[in-house]
């Protein structure tokens, strides 16, 4: 059984990416969302020109001009993965007597946050860590 805990860090596969924001499945579970007011602030949405309905989200790094997609997309895993923090954990009641054509059970909602140092696409800080060491002496 998946429950995951308010505060737990998971990482997610980037699925897709609107104007409310991103949705993160894992292999097992796929109500996993982040709403634009938990992405990493400043961010800002483009439409993204090879699907309709879609938007592209951007980072701007607040000690650079660099802005990094917020895709997921990164070199070693396709699909891409992205590192939440669990905001919220929704879990609906579940009905002792239900009618016979309804749903076995209700989903659990995981509203996820990536507006925090470490997370969102892992590559960004895999690649951060590996210029933060200091080089060798020859």
């Amino acid at each position: 059984m998946f429950r995951p805990f308010v505060g737990e860090i998971i990482a997610a596969n980037f699925k897709v990416s609107t104007a409310n924001g991103l949705r993160l499945p894992l292999e097992f579970f796929d109500d996993i969302y982040v709403p634009i007011h938990l992405l990493p602030v400043p961010s800002h949405s483009e439409p993204d020109t090879r699907k309709r309905d879609r938007v592209i989200w951007s980072w701007k790094c607040p000690d650079s001009d660099a802005e990094l997609v917020i895709d997921g997309m990164d070199q070693v895993l396709p699909n891409g993965r992205i590192k939440f923090q669990a905001h919220s954990v929704n879990y609906p009641p579940i009905l002792i007597e239900q009618p016979e054509d309804s749903k076995p059970f209700a989903p659990t909602v995981v509203t996820g946050s990536i507006d925090f140092d470490g997370l969102d696409t892992v590559s960004w800080w895999d690649n951060a860590e590996d210029k933060d060491e200091e080089p060798e002496d020859p």
